[in-house]
């Protein structure tokens, strides 16, 4: 081989051995860049994925849409009703109102036009030897079944029978243990037990008042 040869060999060894280096180099410049993109990729990727996403749900008939002032459509904006409240209302108690009555009684109960009363009474008064003790019902009759009506302040009721009205009515109501009644005007509610001699009576009747 002469020099020419020799030299034309070489010259093609060392071009080859320098492409071979310039391809290793790339690979390995190209492996690194990959590395160093794959995290933007990654996510360049998500955020691709959550924005098909957003546009399928913008999309959906569950998320209608309405029309704005100036024609774009716009997402229809929904408001979750706030749950019913619903209120129990426990009544209360009504008040009584009690007192004692044995002869004629004013009492300070007042009443209106249109009010519920409800007159409870228990209790014993003896209204004289010839009768004995009645309770808050009176009695019909006495010894040996004698009428007691000239005895009584209303003929048509017991004697010692309770008796109740409003301040200003002309005749009494028979309240015996138990009457509700409304009133037919407002005042103030009056009591009395229908004997018209109370001088030997002695005894009580114990009363409650409901105003409803």
């Amino acid at each position: 081989m002469d020099d020419q040869e020799y030299e034309r060999s070489y010259v093609n060894k060392q071009s080859a051995d320098i492409s071979n280096s310039t391809v290793r180099d790339i690979h390995q410049t190209t492996n690194r860049s990959d590395n160093r993109l794959l995290p933007f990729v990654t996510i360049i990727a998500i955020v691709v994925i959550g924005l098909v996403v957003l546009a399928v749900v913008v999309a959906s008939p569950n998320n209608p849409s309405t029309p704005s002032s100036s024609g774009q459509v716009l997402p229809l904006q929904t408001t979750t009703p706030s749950p019913s409240l619903t209120a129990t209302i426990t009544p209360t108690s009504v008040p009584r109102i009690s007192l004692t009555v044995y002869r004629r009684t004013d009492s300070t109960i007042q009443v209106t036009t249109g009010d519920e009363i409800t007159i409870e009474a228990n209790g014993f008064i003896k209204v004289g030897d010839f009768v004995g003790s009645v309770d808050p019902n009176g009695r019909t009759a006495g010894m040996l079944g004698a009428s007691l009506e000239s005895y009584n302040l209303q003929p048509n009721f017991p004697h010692g029978g309770l008796m109740c009205k409003v301040k200003g009515e002309s005749q009494w109501r028979f309240c015996g243990t138990s009457l509700t009644f409304t009133a037919p005007f407002s005042g103030i509610l009056e009591f009395e037990v229908n004997d018209n001699d109370q001088a030997n009576n002695s005894g009580q009747y114990d009363v409650t008042v409901q105003i409803r």
